[in-house]
């Protein structure tokens, strides 16, 4: 049976913190009409492979090992919280910024990598962010506005894990299972 499947980048520890209080916040102030995202989910998607065969992961963990040896932590800054799309929007998310591109070239290698081992991966280009809910009925503008001015920033941060994940789609939203995680060491 196949599994849904992702390759994330994990927050700095700093970055975490700040949008787990940050989500906190929101649930309580807004508890209706947005789905947050559990703490713990909390990531960059580096590249969604879609649906597996589990045959595939070991070829899938070595090839992240690999390519994770040849990469030094990305360093990536949070700059503010985004309503997306900007005309009804259906995403809440927090912005990163990268001021190499490092991630954008890595998912581009993971892309050729993944499709080298048989895979489907997604082709779209990465876009920098980490979601924090989804928008399932509309928001007041004052509600919009909130959340656009609450406080998002951070210098410059290491963001050194790459993490292997499979997705199960719930109800109540995803529940993801580890299968695999290196440390970018280089």
């Amino acid at each position: 049976m196949k599994m849904r499947s992702f390759i994330a980048l994990e927050l700095a520890p700093e970055a975490h913190a700040l949008l787990s209080d940050q989500l906190r916040t929101w649930k309580a102030a807004y508890p209706v009409g947005i789905n947050w995202v559990r703490e713990e989910n909390l990531h960059q998607t580096l590249l969604f492979l879609g649906d597996i065969e589990p045959t595939s992961i070991p070829d899938l963990e070595q090839m992240l090992e690999e390519l994770g040896n040849q990469q030094a932590p990305f360093e990536l800054r949070l700059s503010g919280f985004e309503l997306f799309p900007f005309k009804q929007p259906r995403m809440i998310w927090a912005q990163l910024e990268s001021p190499d591109n490092s991630p954008v070239k890595f998912n581009r290698l993971l892309l050729h990598a993944a499709k080298e081992l048989g895979l489907e991966p997604d082709e779209k280009p990465l876009r920098l962010h980490i979601t924090m809910g989804r928008i399932k009925a509309p928001q007041s503008p004052a509600v919009e506005a909130a959340i656009m001015q609450a406080a998002c920033t951070t210098p410059l941060l290491p963001f050194g894990s790459l993490s292997l994940y499979q997705s199960v789609l719930q109800p109540e939203g995803p529940v993801y299972t580890l299968i695999k995680q290196i440390e970018l060491t280089k």
